[in-house]
C-alpha cells in the first residue's frame, strides 16, 4: 500500500540527503519562478487560479480510448513480429 508522505514528515537525515541530491534542480526551479514564472503570471491573459483548477480537473477524470490502446498495442505487435523480421532479419 502506498502512503502520501508530506517532505516536512520524513526524518532530518532524509529531508537532508533529498536536498543535497536535488541541488542543482532546486537552484534552477528558484531561478525560472524568479525570473520567468512571475513574469509570466503577469502576463497572462484570464484568471490563472481558475484556468488552473479546470485543467487539474480535466486531467483527474482524463481516460485513454479503448480503441487508441488497442490500435498501439496491434502496431506495436505488428511492427515487432512482421516488420522488423523482413527489416532486420530474425534474430
Amino acid at each position: 500500500s502506498h502512503k502520501n508522505i508530506k517532505f516536512h514528515e520524513l526524518p532530518i537525515n532524509l529531508q537532508n540527503k533529498i536536498l543535497e541530491n536535488n541541488q542543482l534542480d532546486q537552484e534552477l526551479y528558484n531561478l525560472v519562478n524568479k525570473y520567468f514564472y512571475q513574469e509570466q503570471k503577469r502576463r497572462y491573459h484570464g484568471n490563472l487560479t481558475e484556468d488552473l483548477a479546470l485543467f487539474e480537473d480535466k486531467i483527474k477524470s482524463f481516460r485513454y480510448s479503448i480503441i487508441k490502446i488497442n490500435l498501439l498495442r496491434f502496431k506495436k505487435i505488428y511492427f515487432r513480429y512482421l516488420i522488423e523480421p523482413k527489416l532486420y532479419g530474425n534474430k
